[in-house]
């Protein structure tokens, strides 16, 4: 195969013309034609991963979980889960925090543009300097609590809180592997079916990655002010949202009954 057919040069070679188009539409004043034309496309990319992102984990999860057939194994690797997940988003908070005071991308802003930088976006500001100052005042164990929702389907409506799905879809797998297999069975069935069905939407979504990936670079350079180069922000995909999911299938989806490498349940191999 060329390389150029390869997906992971197609997709570098998206953000490489979306990087390049969008500073050259922030430098041309084609701000408005872009956000009206081109990022849709971006857009829509990036809500259709979303999309899939709850029934990915609830359909990859629980038939991994059920298919481990004892509840000592299923501990072990919830535990690493929470352990991976909580190390791989401090990685990422630190590198980004890392990047911006090292590369500190505000230096190269023009005054003016600063001035208004600071006016469009002051309330944004406010907001999150109450939001950190709330997160100051809470307890150490706040964390663990904020992993047992109140509602699952608030939970599921928010990407944010993808940590509570994957905790809840862990004791729905261990609920499973206790109950007989007469009563399993037929929930194991349909959450098989779930995560076939995702996987299978999943594996089609990254080969047309190029041009949406591309569009949302497009948009976010060529709608902000003139801004140099070397000071406009990249993207800002969330830490914690893209690493669950790749945690999910690195530690879950080679269990996962659904997946050609996985390992059926001892009760479904007989």
């Amino acid at each position: 195969m060329a390389w150029h057919k390869k997906l992971h040069w197609r997709i570098i070679i998206g953000l490489a013309l979306g990087v390049g188009y969008g500073v050259l539409a922030a430098s041309m004043g084609w701000g408005q034609f872009t956000d009206d034309w081109i990022t849709p496309f971006g857009t829509v990319f990036l809500n259709a991963l979303k999309l899939i992102g709850v029934p990915l984990v609830l359909g990859s999860l629980i038939t991994g979980v059920a298919s481990l057939s004892d509840v000592r194994k299923v501990s072990r690797i919830g535990s690493r889960t929470i352990i991976i997940y909580v190390t791989t988003t401090a990685v990422a908070v630190t590198i980004g925090l890392l990047a911006v005071n090292l590369v500190r991308p505000g230096d190269r802003v023009p005054d003016a543009v600063k001035a208004e930088l600071q006016q469009a976006y002051s309330g944004d500001a406010e907001q999150r300097e109450t939001a950190a100052q709330a997160t100051r005042e809470r307890g150490p164990l706040d964390m663990f609590v904020d992993m047992i929702p109140d509602n699952f389907f608030s939970s599921a409506s928010n990407n944010r809180n993808m940590l509570q799905v994957v905790i809840i879809v862990i004791f729905v797998g261990i609920g499973l592997i206790q109950l007989p297999e007469n009563k399993a069975k037929p929930l194991i069935d349909v959450f098989e079916s779930l995560s076939g069905v995702v996987i299978r939407s999943l594996s089609r979504a990254p080969r047309s990655a190029c041009s949406p990936i591309g569009s949302t670079k497009r948009s976010r350079c060529s709608s902000s002010p003139a801004i140099p180069w070397s000071s406009t922000p990249m993207g800002s995909m969330r830490p914690t949202t893209a690493s669950t999911r790749s945690l999910v299938m690195s530690v879950f989806a080679p269990h996962s009954p659904s997946l050609p490498t996985g390992r059926r349940p001892a009760w479904r191999r007989a």
